[in-house]
Order: C-alpha cells, then sequence, then structure tokens
C-alpha cells in the first residue's frame, strides 16, 4: 500500500468511527434528559401579561389596549390580563433623521465617485501595458501554434480593456450628474472642486 492510501483509509475511519461515538453520547444526552424531566414534579411557571407589567413597574390591573389586529376585527374583546404572554410586542425603532447634506457630504460623495473613476483609470491603464506587451510578442513570434494563442490572450485583453472604459464612461458621467446636482442645489462650488485645484 502506498503512503496516499494508508493516510486516505485512516481518514475514513476516523471519520466514521467518530460519527459512531457522537450518535452514542448523543443518545446518552436524551437519554439523561428525559430522566430529569421525570423528575422534575413541579410545573413550570406560565407568565402573563400582569407578570409582564409588574416587572416593567406598570400597574397590572390596568386593563389591556387592543393590539392592530384586534382593532380591526369588531366583537373581538381585549386579551384578559391572565392570559399567557405569546410573544413580546416588538418596538417600532425612532425614524432616521436625513442625512445633513452638509460641504462633508458633497465632499465625501464626489470624492469616492472620483475615486473610483481613478481606479478605472489605472486598470485601463495597465490593462493597454498588457495589451502592447502581448502585441510585441506576438510580433516576435514565428510559430503559427505559438501566435494563435497570443491573439487568443490579446483578443481576451481587448474584451477586458473596451468593459473597463465602459465603466470608465459610466463612472465620467455619474461624476458630471453630482456635479451638476450640487450645482443646483445651490452648493459652493469649493465644496465640490476636486483636491489640489
Amino acid at each position: 500500500m502506498t503512503i496516499r492510501a494508508v493516510v486516505v483509509w485512516s481518514l475514513v475511519g476516523l471519520a466514521v468511527g467518530g460519527s459512531a461515538a457522537y450518535g452514542q453520547s448523543l443518545a446518552d444526552v436524551a437519554r439523561k434528559e428525559e430522566e430529569r424531566r421525570k423528575a422534575v414534579k413541579t410545573p413550570s411557571k406560565v407568565y402573563t401579561i400582569r407578570d409582564v407589567r409588574k416587572a416593567l413597574g406598570g400597574d397590572p390591573s390596568t386593563p389591556l389596549a387592543p393590539t392592530p389586529g384586534e382593532a380591526a376585527s369588531p366583537g373581538v374583546s381585549a386579551r384578559p390580563p391572565d392570559s399567557p404572554v405569546s410573544a413580546p410586542q416588538v418596538a417600532t425603532p425612532p425614524p432616521v433623521p436625513p442625512e445633513v447634506k452638509d460641504e462633508a457630504y458633497w465632499r465625501r460623495l464626489l470624492g469616492d465617485a472620483r475615486s473610483k473613476l481613478e481606479r478605472s483609470t489605472t486598470v485601463a491603464s495597465a490593462l493597454r501595458s498588457q495589451y502592447e506587451v502581448l502585441a510585441s510578442r506576438f510580433a516576435s513570434l514565428a510559430d503559427a501554434s505559438q501566435r494563435g494563442l497570443v491573439i487568443a490572450e490579446m483578443e481576451k485583453m481587448q474584451s477586458e480593456i473596451d468593459r473597463v472604459q465602459k465603466e470608465i464612461g459610466q463612472q465620467t458621467q455619474d461624476v458630471a450628474n453630482l456635479e451638476e446636482q450640487a450645482r443646483r442645489a445651490g452648493v459652493p462650488p469649493g465644496w465640490i472642486r476636486p483636491p489640489g485645484c
């Protein structure tokens, strides 16, 4: 037997043995839990709305306000105070205040858009350099099969360049749109001017 076969069979044996041992311990745990439940003589406590109100510091004797579902259906009375609690009421979070469109907002918004455009421009430049390297390699090759491989790489590179150029066009338009939006909103030109200008 090779070392690889020994290692594979050892791992299979560990996996099968480990799962069997895990199954036995799980059965033991279930058996112990069943015995523990049988040994418990006192019934578990059922919490009611009154208990919750006491814990929250409210008056447990006040009647409940109808829930939205109960208010929509006529003839349904409010839940009695001693009824079990089925689910806690989830409070709705307060509304989020609108973002203030100050100088930091406009600088961040246009800075992010310009950073994306700059990254795409750098990627396009790198792709063009790689394309030129492939073109010079193609020119130096005499073997037709190797030239075919280089042509395939050049075609892939060209499609990637085209894709990045489309991104650059879209990102340039996004920057122009943001600048126009800022102008219409009366933003001072200094807020949206690129750094170093």
